[in-house]
């Protein structure tokens, strides 16, 4: 009994560190392939002064402005740069204990930055 015991718990600890040594490849992965579609969005779309709507602060101070303002977002600079931005506040939504997944939560620390830096704080 204890002979086949000890491979047993073995092999439910390397499958164990296994699976989590592939899942963190996976997030290294993602990572990776989500930097290079912000670069792409953020070489895309300008506003009249030159300037892109990821450099300029976001009104996030009522959910009607913030839909507002994610709406501009994707009719000016892209469906990949929204979708970014979407990606990074649900990942601050759900990652963030200050917030603790309330949206009215997220809007108020959210507002007034830019959306590279609402990126920038996914990635850290």
């Amino acid at each position: 009994m204890y002979k086949a015991l000890f491979p047993l718990i073995t092999s439910m600890f390397l499958t164990l560190a296994l699976s989590t040594a592939c899942a963190e490849q996976d997030k290294s992965d993602q990572a990776a392939e989500q930097s290079t579609i912000t670069e792409q969005a953020t070489d895309s779309g300008k506003t009249e002064q030159g300037e892109s709507l990821l450099d300029q602060p976001v009104d996030f101070s009522t959910p009607e402005a913030a839909e507002k303002t994610l709406q501009n977002i994707r009719e000016q600079e892209g469906e990949a740069a929204y979708e970014n931005l979407k990606v990074a506040m649900d990942y601050i939504l759900f990652y963030d204990m200050s917030v603790r997944n309330d949206t009215a939560k997220l809007y108020k620390k959210l507002n007034g930055q830019t959306p590279k830096q609402i990126l920038a704080r996914m990635r850290r």
